[in-house]
């Protein structure tokens, strides 16, 4: 774990030497949901692959956040467990406009409910891991 916080997702979010990236994993580091939203905003991360985010408290307003981005549009891999995600982020996940890449969402640990979890199965089938 390496608890970079909020202010370190924030300079992530704006560093152009991450231009190109990937994969990212931020597992653990504190980055709740102001974290997450820096990251949803960041047109530096346009290309990631793989988004882990496992451990880091981003809630329902970070799941929302990371459902509404437009630069999150091949995500194969979010990687969202432990993170207090309940049923109206799920929700969120669902509905998303722009995660139609996703092959693998992982959310572990989260409280999403029998609502929540039917909805991200509906969207997601078998990508979802609850």
């Amino acid at each position: 774990m390496n608890p970079i916080g909020i202010e370190g997702a924030r300079k992530l979010a704006s560093s152009s030497t991450l231009e190109g990236l990937e994969s990212l994993f931020l597992l653990g580091c504190g980055i709740e949901a102001e974290g997450a939203k820096a990251l949803a905003r960041s047109r530096v991360l346009s290309r990631l692959r793989v988004l882990a985010l496992s451990g880091n408290s981003v809630g329902g307003r970070g799941a929302r956040a990371l459902a509404a981005s437009s630069h999150l549009e091949v995500v194969e891999t979010l990687d969202l467990s432990a993170n207090e995600i309940g049923p109206h982020g799920a929700k969120a996940l669902a509905n998303s406009p722009t995660l139609g890449s996703v092959t693998a969402l992982e959310m572990y640990g989260n409280q999403v409910g029998d609502e929540g979890e039917r909805i991200l199965r509906r969207r997601f089938g078998s990508a979802l891991k609850l």
